[in-house]
């Protein structure tokens, strides 16, 4: 029965512990342990070519060590079910690696638009004061803080209960950035009402196009 070295998937399988790059004549595969599938090539230990490969089986040897085996020499020794038993294993790794990643790309993003949005409102805060454009100010201050607050709020729902909140996020998203540019566009509007230096706060629409995320 094969043995898990991970609950995650495997990406740097020749950095493990006990894993050897070669092996002797006299060495002896005893089973398949786990596979992996590795950020850069690396190489069979069994075969005569040494196949170079990036998807491939942790085999245990008789010497307690263990060794790297690509998909053909990896069945030889554990055959067609082990191998599919594994590879069902690491493509559930896989699809969880995934996920992860795009949660943290999405979370990170969020976070960046709130804190940009964040330092627009503080500056707004801090710089409009004519009681002229108190009116104006306060309704855009407080459109600021609803959003910060929604972004704060998806952030944190998206790190912490990804799989449930990832449909609600993707639909708030393109919402959010329409907000942002719809403020940006106000800001840009009233700059022959605001000092000068307001208007290097007006950089929404550039900064969100960078977060990497399309607008639908």
């Amino acid at each position: 029965m094969e043995t898990e070295l991970s609950s995650e998937l495997i990406v740097d399988p020749d950095k493990r512990e006990g894993v050897v790059a070669a092996i002797g004549a006299d060495v002896t595969p005893v089973r398949l342990l786990d596979g992996y599938i590795s950020e850069k090539t690396v190489r069979c230990a069994f075969c005569r070519q040494r196949q170079s490969h990036k998807r491939g089986y942790f085999v245990e040897l008789d010497t307690g060590m263990i060794a790297l085996a690509g998909h053909c020499c990896a069945l030889k020794i554990g055959g067609q079910e082990s191998i599919k038993r594994i590879s069902r294993s690491v493509d559930q790794k896989k699809r969880t690696a995934d996920i992860v990643r795009e949660r943290d790309a999405f979370a990170a993003a969020i976070e960046q638009l709130s804190s940009f949005v964040s330092e627009v409102l503080l500056s707004f805060d801090q710089q409009i004061t004519a009681t002229k454009q108190r009116s104006f100010a306060q309704r855009t201050t407080e459109d600021l803080r609803s959003l910060v607050k929604a972004l704060d709020e998806g952030a944190g729902g998206c790190r912490q209960d990804y799989h449930h909140q990832k449909d609600r996020l993707l639909k708030k998203w393109p919402i959010w950035l329409a907000t942002a540019e719809r403020l940006q566009a106000i800001l840009v509007e009233e700059h022959t009402k605001l000092p000068n230096d307001v208007k290097a706060t007006c950089l929404l629409e550039k900064r969100v196009e960078n977060l990497g995320f399309e607008k639908t």
